[in-house]
């Protein structure tokens, strides 16, 4: 469906394989859980740029951690997520509406 004359954005539009690092359960049955990294986003760039910063500062860190991104709508607002991209740290979304940078989430993931 297009609204505005903008195409919609499909996983497989915005160069992702269909259902890769998408996780599309309930929050009560999150993989994640404590100790995990969650990325809420629909898919658009400023989405994807966050997803690929949460990985780099897991990776950077040396941490055993997964790094979820989360496509759902019906996820995204059980975490109480109005703007995306959002940044969930061990079930506590930490910053909602703006890309975070590698730095800003090594601090986070370094102080939890």
């Amino acid at each position: 469906m297009k609204f505005f004359n903008r195409r919609r954005e499909t996983q497989e539009s915005v160069g992702m394989a269909p259902n890769a690092n998408v996780d599309v359960s309930s929050r009560s049955e999150n993989a994640a859980g404590v100790g995990g990294v969650i990325v809420l986003g629909t898919g658009c760039a400023s989405c994807r740029a966050l997803h690929k910063n949460a990985l780099d500062a897991v990776k950077n860190l040396g941490l055993d951690l997964d790094v979820k991104y989360v496509t759902s709508v019906k996820e995204i607002m059980a975490y109480g997520v109005t703007n995306v991209p959002a940044l969930v740290v061990d079930e506590n979304v930490v910053a909602s509406g703006r890309v975070l940078k590698v730095k800003q989430i090594e601090d986070i993931l370094a102080n939890r």
